[in-house]
């Protein structure tokens, strides 16, 4: 993972790398969702694979002070901690017409 960062990166500009890996994080979470993402849950993806892109690559960073790496790795794993715990909720049972008029009947 992270020699594939560095092979792209002296091809490519830092900003392409990141959108790449990016997007590639998030297909993962997708695949681990096994449906269509509803727009908070898109959302939620977003975020977390963006913060683990920028995270990765300040890892490769030698300029990125130690105390900069420890935040932006932090606030990426508080993303995923918090992307998969929504998409770990089970999605709420929407009920059939026949129970909506029989509740009402």
């Amino acid at each position: 993972m992270a020699s594939e960062i560095e092979n792209q990166s002296a091809d490519k500009p830092v900003a392409t790398v990141l959108e790449a890996r990016a997007k590639q994080l998030q297909r993962a979470y997708q695949r681990q969702l096994r449906h269509r993402p509803t727009m908070h849950q898109r959302q939620l993806m977003r975020r977390a694979s963006t913060l683990t892109a920028r995270a990765e690559q300040a890892a490769l960073d030698l300029s990125v002070t130690a105390n900069d790496l420890v935040r932006l790795d932090r606030c990426a794993a508080h993303a995923r901690r918090l992307m998969f715990a929504e998409l770990a909720r089970p999605k709420p049972k929407v009920p059939s017409l026949a129970e909506l008029l029989e509740r009402h009947a």
